[in-house]
């Protein structure tokens, strides 16, 4: 199977790609795995297509950038092709796209609310969510968490967030402006990092990969767990604590 040259980057997981149709050939590659990252829109790719979808590498490591869909599809069609390139072709090795219980129950749990909605590309997955981009051009994150729990509300430096929700308080989503980390440096994460602190947040696991430039060519978070308000955190610590002892 030829690989076609496109453009972009992201780092995500690693994986092994099958080269050929008799899949005897394969090549691994290795990028670093860090989990609950936001992608964006890279610039140059290599392409590898498959039934129903075409996967995306970045051309400069060969790490998954994300997969495209031939057409529009529903929730559980996509979650279907998801789940198909990751057991063929190994896009994610962690992550809830790899885990087929939980990429089932987030079919199910979350097809009732997005009946109506098309998707057109998965962007990647974490140990909490998933992150898919809809007919729109947004980005849908679909979680096993509430990504604002420690959070006061949205915040200017924040990625607009157009509509968020939950599923019976069991699973959250959101859905989010996209934006690009094209030219994305650590000088912009210094810049990013202040306007957090600034606001009266703690910062946690702040780095290039979570911020970008949204269409105007605003400086965005777009990971919200990045900023924690210290009294949420504290107030979840007793919750958590007062759990403990009811257990016991």
């Amino acid at each position: 199977m030829k690989i076609v040259s496109h453009t972009n980057f992201i780092k995500p997981f690693i994986f092994n790609l099958k080269i050929n149709d008799n899949s005897k050939s394969v090549v691994s590659f290795c990028a670093s795995c860090k989990l609950d990252k936001d992608v964006f829109e890279y610039n140059k790719y290599n392409s590898l297509k498959i039934q129903d979808a075409t996967i995306y590498y970045n051309k400069q490591d060969n790490s998954f950038s994300h997969l495209s869909f031939d057409k529009p599809m529903s929730l559980s069609e996509a979650m279907n092709v998801i789940k198909k390139a990751c057991d063929e072709h190994d896009i994610c090795r962690c992550g809830i796209a790899k885990d087929e219980f939980k990429l089932l129950a987030f079919a199910e749990a979350f097809s009732p609310r997005f009946a109506n909605m098309k998707f057109t590309k998965f962007l990647g997955s974490g140990r909490s969510a998933l992150a898919l981009e809809n007919e729109n051009g947004h980005v849908v994150k679909l979680c096993d968490n509430d990504h604002f729990l420690l959070r006061k509300g949205e915040e200017d430096f924040d990625a607009h967030v157009f509509r968020k929700g939950n599923i019976r308080r069991r699973y959250f989503y959101y859905i989010q402006e996209k934006c690009t980390n094209n030219g994305i440096t650590e000088k912009h994460v210094d810049e990013m990092e202040c306007k957090i602190l600034k606001k009266g947040y703690i910062v946690d696991d702040l780095y290039i990969g979570q911020i970008g430039f949204n269409k105007d060519g605003k400086l965005c978070l777009v990971d919200p767990e990045c900023a924690i308000d210290e009294e949420k955190q504290e107030e979840r610590k007793l919750t958590d604590i007062g759990l403990e002892y009811a257990i016991f």
